[in-house]
C-alpha cells in the first residue's frame, strides 16, 4: 500500500501543467462568466460552462494521453518498476479520477451561480425555475453518467494506444492514425449495437425516469432556447442502468488488458 500512495503522489506531480492549466482555464471563465452573467443576462456565460461541463466527457483521456505523453520524456521510468501493471494504471486512473470529480465539481459550481445570474430577471423567472429542475432531475447524469463515460473512453484510449505503440515499428507514421481509426470504429460499433431494435431486452433495461427535456422545449417556457436545445441533444436520450453495467464490464476488460500488457513490458 506504501509503494501504491507513492505511486499515486507522483502522478499529481507528473501531471501538475495539465491539471494547473486546466484550473486556471475553468477558473477565468468561471470568474468572468460570473461577471458577464451579471451585468448582461445574455445566457452566453452559462451556455459557455455548459460546454465546459459537456468537456469533463472527454477529461480522463486527454489527462492520461498527458500524463503518457510525460513518461516518454521522462524516458518511461514506469516500465522499469518492479510493481504490477494494474497497479502502476490504478494510480494513474485514480488520479485521474479525482482531478475528473474535482473540476466538474467547481465547473457545475460556476455554471449553476451564472445560470442563475444570467436568468434571475423577472421576464426570465419561469425559464429559470424550468432549467433548475431539469439539472436537479439529471444530477444523476451529470455526477455519476459523465464520469462512468470519461472512464469507458479513457480505457478504450489507453488499450487502443498500447496497441498502437505494439505495432509501432510496422505502422511508424501511421500509428496514431491507426489509433483514432481503431478508437472512433469501437465507438460507432457501440453506438450501432445500442441502437439495434431488437436487442433492446439485451442492452435496455433498467430504465432511469427522469424529466422530458422534449416537453419543456415545446412549452411556452422556453420556445427555441438554445440552452435547452443543447441539454436536448446531450442529455434528452433515455437512460439505463445497463449502459452503466456493460460499459463497466468494458471497462473492467481493458483495464485489465493493458495491464498485461504492460506486465509484458509493452513500450510506451
Amino acid at each position: 500500500m506504501a509503494v501504491w500512495w507513492v505511486l499515486f503522489q507522483k502522478e499529481f506531480r507528473l501531471t501538475r501543467l495539465f491539471w494547473i492549466v486546466n484550473l486556471l482555464v475553468l477558473l477565468t471563465i468561471g470568474i468572468g462568466g460570473i461577471y458577464l452573467a451579471n451585468s448582461s443576462h445574455s445566457g452566453i456565460a452559462s451556455l459557455s460552462l455548459f460546454v465546459l461541463i459537456i468537456w469533463h466527457h472527454f477529461y480522463l483521456l486527454a489527462y492520461l494521453l498527458f500524463n503518457l505523453y510525460e513518461e516518454e520524456i521522462h524516458g518511461s521510468l514506469w516500465l522499469q518498476s518492479p510493481q504490477s501493471g494494474w497497479i502502476l494504471l490504478s494510480a494513474k486512473f485514480f488520479a485521474g479520477v479525482i482531478l475528473m470529480f474535482l473540476s466538474l465539481l467547481l465547473t457545475f459550481t460556476f455554471f449553476w451561480t451564472t445560470l442563475h445570474f444570467d436568468f434571475s430577471t423577472t421576464n426570465n423567472n419561469s425559464f429559470l425555475a424550468v432549467t433548475t429542475q431539469l439539472f436537479k432531475q439529471h444530477a444523476i447524469e451529470l455526477f455519476i453518467f459523465i464520469p462512468f463515460r470519461s472512464l469507458l473512453l479513457a480505457s478504450l484510449g489507453f488499450l487502443f494506444y498500447f496497441i498502437g505503440n505494439l505495432l509501432r515499428d510496422k505502422l511508424k507514421a501511421w500509428r496514431w492514425t491507426f489509433i483514432l481509426v481503431l478508437f472512433v470504429s469501437c465507438l460507432l460499433l457501440i453506438r450501432l449495437l445500442h441502437g439495434i431494435s431488437t436487442a433492446n431486452p439485451i442492452f435496455h433495461f433498467g430504465s432511469i425516469n427522469l424529466l422530458d427535456v422534449t416537453k419543456i422545449i415545446s412549452t411556452e417556457l422556453a420556445p427555441n432556447s438554445p440552452f435547452l436545445h443543447l441539454f436536448q441533444n446531450i442529455f434528452g436520450q433515455p437512460l439505463y442502468w445497463s449502459d452503466l453495467l456493460y460499459g463497466l464490464l468494458l471497462t473492467i476488460a481493458c483495464f485489465f488488458t493493458v495491464g498485461w500488457m504492460l506486465d509484458r513490458k509493452v513500450e510506451v
